[in-house]
């Protein structure tokens, strides 16, 4: 695969990072993705409704191969799926379909 093409890989970030891992890695200028849904949190004193990843400690980000390093530096960044030794693209019609799916407001979460 050349390196000039960009595309989407998974990513696994500390737990509770993944905003702030996607707003550093979009101030360095990538394209970022974190599906995320609404659930609802209770506390002692109330119960608040907040976005929360669907892929908990997982986004998605599309870069060039030859990138990586950039990405792999980036605080909170654990690593980036891979098949052996390569970082595995995600197809781009699997994130097309994500986005969609949340877009089209069916209630998506995790029980």
């Amino acid at each position: 695969m050349p390196d000039d093409n960009l595309d989407w890989y998974l990513l696994t970030v500390g737990s509770r990072q993944e905003k702030k891992v996607a707003r550093a890695l979009k101030a360095k200028g990538f394209e970022v993705f974190l599906p995320l849904y609404r659930g609802r949190r209770q506390w002692s004193d109330r119960v608040r409704e907040v976005e929360l990843p669907l892929f908990p400690c997982h986004l998605f980000v599309r870069f060039r191969q030859n990138q990586q390093w950039e990405i792999l530096k980036t605080p909170g960044v654990f690593s980036i799926h891979s098949q052996g030794k390569h970082p595995a693209p995600i197809p781009e019609a699997d994130v097309t379909a994500l986005r969609r799916v949340l877009e089209s407001g069916v209630a998506v979460g995790r029980s």
